[in-house]
């Protein structure tokens, strides 16, 4: 049930504009997608605050700042068949392919997305 979760809340995320989530704060990001099992790693020194919730498919990062507000997202799959669907709801939005990823016009918003590639089919998307 929990990854089930997990994946309704990204395919919500990709498919009502993720990229929203920059500059959200990070309790309506849990509020929003129900992440009460999210993780939290804090480095007061740089002022930086990871939280992420790990899924079977997916894990999604959400990059903060001192005041908790979300500066950048991360976005790890762990199969071709995952990266696949992202990609595709990526390329549905008015979008320029650059070398390694898009930047993409949402809402009013430009933002810069990265893709790695794994061997074996997963991806990380950067979200910035």
């Amino acid at each position: 049930m929990k990854n089930l979760s997990m994946l309704f809340a990204l395919i919500i995320t990709l498919s009502t504009n993720a990229q929203a989530r920059l500059g959200s704060k990070s309790q309506d990001i849990c509020e929003e997608f129900n992440l009460t099992d999210a993780d939290y790693i804090n480095d007061p020194e740089v002022g930086l605050v990871l939280m992420f919730y790990p899924d079977s498919n997916v894990i999604v990062s959400y990059f903060l700042d001192k005041d908790s507000i979300c500066t950048s997202v991360l976005i790890q799959t762990t199969s071709q068949k995952m990266t696949d669907f992202i990609v595709s709801n990526y390329t549905k939005k008015e979008y320029l392919k650059i070398e390694d990823g898009w930047l993409m016009r949402d809402n009013g918003f430009i933002f810069k997305i990265i893709q790695k590639k794994y061997d074996d089919g997963g991806s990380l998307f950067y979200w910035y």
